[in-house]
């Protein structure tokens, strides 16, 4: 009753997602396999299908399914939405993706440890080779592609050239989140992630006198990952202050100073500057 019932309920779906389907629908004809498929596929790319898999991540039950499935039903990067690009006066246009294009990638994340810092990517049009000399569109400066890998869970796979796929660049020292990789003259921005205003300040100190430095060079190597909360001194209270989206990031940020850079820190309710004004004539 229950398979009949979801059944019935994703036969609805898919038939909204095409006229000739829907028709199909109201004559209470059964789809076939082909039309499901082509149905979920569509509704997927119009966002009025989400579907819900169960598995288990301790033991991998249901993971081999949900690949599968993303394989069979989800849009290629071909049928996505187009990126956004911006202009120096701030304009906005579309940039679809293009596999004969001109090389352009779009850095997503950044991940920082003791070995160095890996930059994800993305590429929208074009190759990238390994062997490319690229331009950072925030910077302007030149960049020498060199290690370039497919990332498969922990490890990462040597490749030459990515096409329109998720790639890693290792050692790109100038490179964060957000920036935009594209050939010598051909420079476009894509329009990098926004992330809300952090609103919870803390103060946050050494627990070992004289490691302040340490603690303040692990925050810029923990915002190169993680660009939503902000850090600096203050110069009125003399405290350094960082900001985050709630108390458990900033915890987060603290074990991770600990775990990837060796230095033990506290957090502190920071500290409020008082300020005296003249209230009335004397």
């Amino acid at each position: 009753e229950k398979i009949e019932e979801y059944m019935a309920e994703l036969n609805e779906q898919v038939a909204e997602t095409d006229e000739a389907l829907m028709e199909k629908f109201f004559m209470e004809e059964p789809f076939t396999e082909e039309e499901l498929i082509k149905g979920i596929h569509d509704g997927l790319m119009q966002r009025t299908v989400t579907p819900v898999f169960c598995g288990c991540s301790m033991n991998g039950l249901g993971t081999l399914r949900v690949l599968e499935n993303i394989v069979k039903f989800a849009p290629n990067p071909l049928e996505g939405k187009p990126m956004v690009t911006v202009d120096e006066e701030g304009n906005e246009s579309e940039l679809k993706l293009d596999p004969a294009g001109s090389p352009i990638a779009f850095v997503f994340n950044t991940v920082a440890d003791q070995y160095g810092k890996n930059s994800y990517f993305k590429v929208i049009c074009g190759d990238i080779e390994d062997t490319l000399t690229v331009v950072n569109a925030r910077t302007g400066d030149s960049e020498k592609l060199g290690n370039t890998f497919f990332p498969k869970g922990k490890d990462n796979t040597k490749t030459s050239k990515v096409c329109c796929d998720i790639g890693v660049f290792t050692k790109l020292a100038s490179v964060r989140t957000g920036d935009t990789l594209t050939m010598p003259g051909k420079t476009v921005t894509i329009k990098p992630m926004e992330y809300a205003e952090p609103c919870y300040r803390m103060a946050i100190y050494a627990k070992t006198k004289g490691q302040e430095d340490k603690v303040a060079s692990g925050l810029v190597k923990l915002n190169e990952e993680d660009a939503s909360f902000t850090f600096g001194n203050d110069p009125e209270t003399k405290e350094m202050i960082v900001a985050g989206v709630c108390d458990i990031q900033l915890s987060v940020l603290v074990a991770k100073l600990l775990s990837k850079y060796k230095v033990e820190a506290e957090l502190r309710p920071a500290k409020i500057a008082y300020r005296e004004t003249i209230k009335k004539k004397v």
